[in-house]
């Protein structure tokens, strides 16, 4: 299934559609004409988050309509993936309509072991099973509220994980639902760490939708407020997260600041040690990899692998949070003219997660780049044709 288009051709579109030459796109977005030119043309890889952000903002269209998500390439588990996708949003309506379930809902113990079934699917980056299981499971919550709090925090798991998900996929607009979705169940609950991880999800949906000021300004509030609760468990590794995100929010635009938030977020780590609260996985591991992303798009690919090689994936359980540092180094790699060791960063990447990678804007636009820079294309082992990439 060939991709329709890469980034830079769809940015190409848009700029002739609107009459403008690349010098006044590019002083739209703020970076050089030369810069822009290169990216249309496939001379430098698209994958570049704020990059890609600044530009869309100067077109006046969403990063969804540039990457082109949602894409699903012809997985077997990501078959029904859009028929899910749509279930699940019919029973986030359905919810914040508060429509009645028509429908007993399933005992505690049993959602409980639904929901705990649907976060591990998730830390494996199993994203076809969780759109599958997800809609009964927050349609059983909902028949069961307002009747016991841990109905609420079930549903707070459930949405945190919804929005993961559906970004994942390409589906923004859902993803941000989804965010909203669990503030309005955190508040609900009215307890001071829901509030900041239903905050700490908004902030991210932001963030992936190119909102990078938003993301910036909800992470910044929140972290304002818990840091009023730290007494409380769970709120220091919810605080030191929330830095992170501040931080990657604003590396673009304010690097000190960023950098001043993940001093603080590696100064609450080295209280905290590695913890898996709410599957943020909040320490040490996870500073260095807020650092990975901030270093590889907003500074210096040399040193995003230094601090590459300071981290250990594995010391976090979860495909979710190890493929994106295979596939930060992999774009750090490209942008060092290392090619064939970016290309084996993506392969480990995709044994890892493949769902994830198959599916990943990102990572489809550094598979792109990587086929015209690697001198043998055997050396991708056919990871894009299994991406559905085809070189135009």
């Amino acid at each position: 299934m060939p991709v329709d288009g890469s980034v830079g051709e769809r940015i190409r579109l848009r700029r002739e559609r609107q009459g403008w030459s690349v010098r006044l796109l590019a002083s739209r977005a703020g970076m050089s004409h030369g810069a822009l030119s290169m990216i249309e043309r496939g001379r430098r890889s698209a994958d570049n988050r704020y990059v890609i952000a600044k530009i869309a903002a100067a077109l006046g269209c969403s990063v969804a309509e540039l990457t082109g998500a949602p894409y699903v390439p012809g997985d077997r588990d990501l078959e029904d993936v859009s028929v899910n996708v749509a279930a699940l949003r019919r029973a986030m309506i359905d919810d914040s309509l508060a429509l009645p379930a028509r429908r007993e809902p399933r005992p505690l113990s049993a959602l409980v072991a639904e929901i705990d079934l649907i976060r591990d699917r998730h830390r494996r980056c199993d994203y076809g099973a969780v759109v599958r299981l997800l809609p009964e499971a927050l349609t059983d919550l909902r028949a069961a509220r307002p009747a016991d709090p841990e109905h609420l925090r079930l549903a707070l798991h459930g949405y945190r994980v919804a929005m993961s998900t559906l970004r994942h996929l390409g589906y923004l607009a859902d993803a941000w639902w989804a965010a909203h979705q669990c503030r309005q169940v955190a508040e609900a609950l009215d307890d001071p760490t829901a509030l900041a991880v239903a905050d700490y999800v908004r902030s991210r949906a932001a963030a992936y939708c190119g909102s990078y000021e938003a993301s910036a300004l909800v992470a910044a509030r929140a972290a304002e407020d818990i840091d009023r609760h730290t007494e409380v468990r769970g709120a220091l590794e919810l605080l030191g997260s929330l830095y992170i995100t501040c931080a990657m929010s604003a590396a673009a635009d304010r690097p000190d600041d960023a950098a001043a938030r993940l001093r603080e977020a590696a100064r609450i780590a080295d209280r905290t040690g590695e913890t898996d609260l709410h599957d943020l996985w909040f320490g040490p591991t996870l500073v260095g990899l807020g650092r990975l992303i901030v270093e590889v798009d907003a500074g210096d690919p040399g040193r995003a692998l230094e601090v590459a090689q300071e981290i250990n994936p594995t010391v976090i359980p979860a495909a979710t949070r190890q493929v994106h540092y295979h596939i930060d180094r992999a774009r750090a790699l490209i942008r060092v003219k290392r090619p064939q060791d970016a290309a084996r960063s993506l392969l480990t990447a995709e044994r890892l997660a493949p769902q994830h990678v198959h599916t990943s804007a990102v990572a489809r636009e550094t598979v792109r780049y990587l086929q015209r820079s690697v001198r043998n294309r055997a050396q991708l082992f056919g990871l894009p044709e299994r991406m559905g990439i085809v070189d135009s």
